[in-house]
């Protein structure tokens, strides 16, 4: 199945990051290891052959800061030390985070490791899972952080946007930088931030489309409001109101025209007009035109049968 960013994004911690809540996930299978140790997670298998076994575990990511192919390595070791076999010094397999299942393929590497990463994965329970995408998170959005924009293999529609000056959506382009989350009344509203890039365009406005709205106990789909904010003159006004609350609307839009938030949506605008400029200049060049250059003695091309220089060049 074809993984979007929303897929990644749905399948995140976000919900809990957005309470400050960072950190806090314990899972059945897994747990988090003190900051400093040597690797990041520690393991017990609760039921199944491996009943008991314990072991620490690295954890390693697709190194592209924006591909969301939801891929991770893990490399087991016995904890402690001492118990593990002379034979098998770790246990190293693969795994895909978004269908949950082990990517090491039946003919890859060797048949313990796929066994116990088969185990691994039957004993997998949701904390568990959303303890690795925490750490995934964390390590693309470093990535993406740190990576150079000249280096981020980023993709535009660019006839698109050119010929009809199409928005585009930050985390489209941008998977796993922070969310744009609104508070208010004790919930979290989560907005998708869609920009104009076109290379005429100097516009300072934002359209934010409401999509979620996060609470403690779940995450629910409104209707996709959307909200347009001029960063630069903190002008707001309702685009589409899509059955909400006015009231609602317009608290929200008010925290989002603080300076705060418009400094931070500038900031996103002018990254994705950067990586645009720069995506455009390198992958996109302008057709050249087929149209021949019509001679003075060549037949006239609108079919009188005169020659040019006798016909419409005159003209």
């Amino acid at each position: 199945m074809a993984a979007t960013y929303r897929t990644i994004i749905e399948n995140s911690r976000e919900r809990l990051l957005a309470f400050g809540k960072t950190g806090e996930i314990t899972g059945t299978m897994l747990q988090r290891n003190e900051q400093g140790a040597p690797r990041p997670i520690a393991i017990e298998f609760p039921d199944g052959p491996h009943t008991g076994e314990r072991y620490n575990a690295d954890l390693s990511f697709c190194p592209n800061p924006i591909c969301i192919c939801g891929h991770a390595e893990l490399r087991l070791f016995r904890d402690p030390p001492g118990e593990m076999e002379e034979s098998a010094p770790e246990f190293r397999f693969d795994l895909d985070l978004i269908e949950r299942a082990l990517a090491t393929a039946e003919k890859e590497g060797r048949k313990y490791d796929r066994n116990i990463g088969q185990a691994f994965v039957e004993q997998m329970r949701e904390e568990d899972w959303q303890l690795l995408w925490e750490h995934y998170f964390a390590f693309k959005r470093k990535r993406t952080k740190e990576t150079p924009d000249e280096e981020l293999e980023t993709h535009f529609p660019v006839a698109e946007i050119e010929a009809s000056g199409a928005t585009v959506g930050f985390q489209e382009i941008l998977p796993f930088t922070e969310d744009l989350l609104v508070e208010a009344d004790g919930s979290h509203y989560l907005f998708d931030d869609q920009y104009c890039v076109r290379s005429d365009c100097n516009c300072t406005t934002a359209y934010l489309t409401l999509v979620e709205k996060v609470t403690e106990e779940c995450v629910e789909k409104p209707d996709m409001a959307v909200l347009s904010i001029d960063y630069r003159s903190a002008q707001w006004q309702v685009e589409n109101l899509a059955g909400n609350d006015a009231d609602l609307l317009e608290r929200l839009a008010k925290q989002l025209i603080s300076k705060e938030n418009r400094v931070r949506i500038e900031e996103r605008h002018n990254r994705l007009r950067s990586l645009y400029r720069i995506y455009k200049r390198s992958h996109h060049t302008p057709a050249r035109s087929t149209t021949r250059k019509v001679g003075r003695n060549d037949p006239c091309p609108c079919g009188s049968g005169k020659k040019y220089k006798k016909c419409c060049m005159t003209g």
